[in-house]
């Protein structure tokens, strides 16, 4: 009788053990579930948050970034010159106005040699760019010139090594020896208006392919284009002066029109043109070859 007793104890401690067991599995499995789904919720929440701060963050505009503070200037308030730019912004928009004072020039070398410069705004109102005033600006790459602007003084944008594209406004009168020499650009369209390209305007502008020269222009002058790899280029119908090397070292010209209006091509005017061959009328032929040489 105690051995059954004992029997059905053991047998009743085993059932129990096995249900626990069961018990608690189920727990763990219920736990782990929760955790997990927890967890989800949780990336799905932080991922809404950071979507959401995503779509909060403003996009700043190119005008945003551009400086347009007043204080980085030098200016003289009774002729409206801007004297220096004292500030080391990457992206400038120079004012209109400074201190309730418009502003109508830019002076000689006002920002020369500040190589951090990317990117230059400046206003209508401005008439005149002076000598050297952007010179050596290596970094710089984008300007935007207003139609007011009737002056650029000699070498305002020489030696800007990446400065690549550039319009000339309408309404400009005349602009200066050595304007863009050493430049980076690689097309040019002189206005309308302009009678003589003067020395050295865009010598050594290595990668200058294309040129457009309107009729007005009458003179070409000394060193205008040398070195430059253009490979045609269009001449004025009413072009009487080619001046001293004006398209010297040009090695890749290859056909050149002269148009009967012209009168006089200086020696060496062609000279380093390997590849190129003149059309002119026989009055100047014999200056024709002289300049090849």
């Amino acid at each position: 009788m105690k051995r059954k007793v004992i029997s059905i104890l053991i047998c009743s401690l085993v059932v129990l053990n096995i249900a626990g067991c069961g018990t608690s599995s189920k727990t763990t499995s219920s736990d782990t579930s929760t955790t997990t789904e927890d967890t989800a919720k949780t990336t799905d929440d932080t991922s809404k948050n950071e979507d959401t701060k995503t779509e909060n963050t403003p996009v700043k505009s190119e005008d945003e970034v551009l400086s347009k503070n007043e204080a980085d200037y030098k200016f003289n308030k009774d002729s409206g010159i801007i004297l220096e730019y004292t500030g080391n912004a990457t992206a400038v928009e120079i004012p209109s106005t400074i201190g309730g004072v418009k502003v109508v020039e830019i002076n000689k070398k006002a920002f020369m040699n500040k190589t951090q410069l990317e990117r230059v705004v400046i206003p209508e109102g401005i008439t005149r760019i002076g000598t050297q005033a952007f010179a050596q600006c290596s970094s710089l790459t984008s300007v935007n010139i207003p139609n007011s602007v009737e002056y650029i003084d000699s070498l305002a944008f020489s030696y800007c090594s990446s400065l690549k594209n550039i319009t000339i406004p309408n309404n400009i009168k005349s602009f200066g020896t050595g304007t863009f020499t050493e430049s980076a650009i690689t097309s040019i369209t002189i206005p309308n208006g302009i009678t003589d390209i003067p020395p050295e305007t865009f010598e050594r502008c290595f990668s200058l392919t294309s040129v457009s020269i309107p009729n007005s222009v009458t003179t070409i002058d000394k060193d205008a284009f040398s070195y430059c790899p253009i490979t045609s280029i269009q001449l004025p119908e009413k072009l009487v002066n080619i001046n001293q090397y004006a398209f010297s070292n040009c090695s890749k010209l290859t056909t050149l029109n002269l148009p009967d209006s012209v009168k006089r091509v200086e020696s060496g005017a062609f000279q380093g043109c390997p590849n190129l061959t003149v059309h002119a009328s026989n009055k100047i032929i014999a200056d024709v070859r002289s300049a090849m040489k």
